[in-house]
């Protein structure tokens, strides 16, 4: 797999957990790919040199790792030395309801097995993944860089995802947890039938327009801003003010679990699906037999029409 100018592809990865303290996570890190660990601030540490590049360790909030809590303590009188007590409640509450994620530098894909390494670390330190409790829902996010920034490689695996994503989630098994949160919100069903259509050929200023306008927001399974904002950063940022939106050349998906304690469980095991999207992409004839296969069943009468549609996509996948 390789970029438009022949380099191998890297993908960056995130994973949530909970049942480890920054440090603790931190040292996993460490001890399992290499590095020095640097402490950024209360809440997130920085290992730096590792086998597959920088990593960092964090509570998943940016109040707590932009350290905004401090103006505000110290707006009402809370003195700059006494804010480490406060900062230790602010740490014991927080890991009961923020997950720590572990955030690596786009790393390529040669180097998948490091990453397995790293997954295996966590799990022998005890994270506790999706599953470990109904209210832990942790995601795993991937952000493959893109092989061509080109309008229409970019909307071919973006058909290419809405055409399968019922399938993932009903056949890959996303926790209900995650389901209900806002964070993998589905996309708006006109907006699918709008891409999925074999018609669909925008030019890159109409894909971005025509995603901000139906997604004017991060919260999707698939998350084009970073891409978007890499080539489109005005039009982009005159819709979303989110600091959070980063401009990189990369697709976020972020659907799956994060089941960091299940021993069976293996990061390569949520790749696979992506795998599946990108092999969608660059097959138009498949890609435009699976829109046609959809627009029938969307326009049958009668209910249960998702799960036709999933068992469609079964026997058109197994034959691949």
């Amino acid at each position: 797999m390789v970029t438009q100018d022949g380099s191998e592809r890297r993908i960056g990865y995130e994973l949530e957990f909970a049942g480890l303290t920054v440090d603790e996570a931190a040292q996993a890190v460490a001890n399992s790919l290499g590095g020095r660990v640097v402490s950024t601030n209360r809440f997130q540490r920085h290992i730096e040199q590792t086998c597959i590049g920088d990593v960092r360790v964090e509570l998943d909030t940016s109040y707590l790792k932009q350290e905004r809590y401090v103006s505000a303590l110290e707006s009402v009188g809370i003195r700059r030395k006494d804010i480490r007590k406060v900062e230790d409640v602010l740490e014991t509450v927080a890991q009961s309801i923020v997950p720590c994620e572990v955030v690596t530098d786009p790393v390529p894909i040669s180097q998948q097995q490091e990453v397995e390494t790293l997954r295996e670390a966590l799990q022998n330190t005890k994270a506790a993944g999706t599953n470990a409790h109904v209210a832990y829902a942790f995601g795993l996010h991937l952000n493959p860089e893109v092989a061509s920034t080109s309008a229409q490689h970019l909307c071919s695996v973006l058909a290419s995802f809405l055409l399968v994503y019922e399938w993932i989630v009903d056949t890959r098994g996303v926790d209900w947890s995650r389901r209900i949160t806002p964070f993998i919100d589905p996309f708006p069903s006109q907006y699918v039938e709008k891409v999925i259509n074999p018609d669909y050929a925008p030019d890159l200023e109409t894909l971005v327009e025509d995603y901000l306008e139906a997604n004017p927001t991060r919260n999707r399974a698939l998350d084009m801003l970073p891409v978007f904002t890499q080539l489109a950063p005005d039009r982009v940022r005159s819709v979303i003010a989110d600091p959070a939106v980063k401009a990189r050349p990369a697709f976020h998906y972020r659907l799956p679990d994060c089941r960091i304690d299940e021993r069976a469980w293996r990061i390569a095991h949520a790749i696979e699906p992506w795998t599946l999207v990108e092999r969608i992409a660059n097959n138009s004839d498949l890609r435009h037999r699976m829109a046609e296969g959809h627009r029938k069943i969307r326009q049958a009468i009668g209910l249960g029409r998702r799960a036709q549609w999933v068992a469609h996509l079964d026997e058109i996948l197994n034959g691949c």
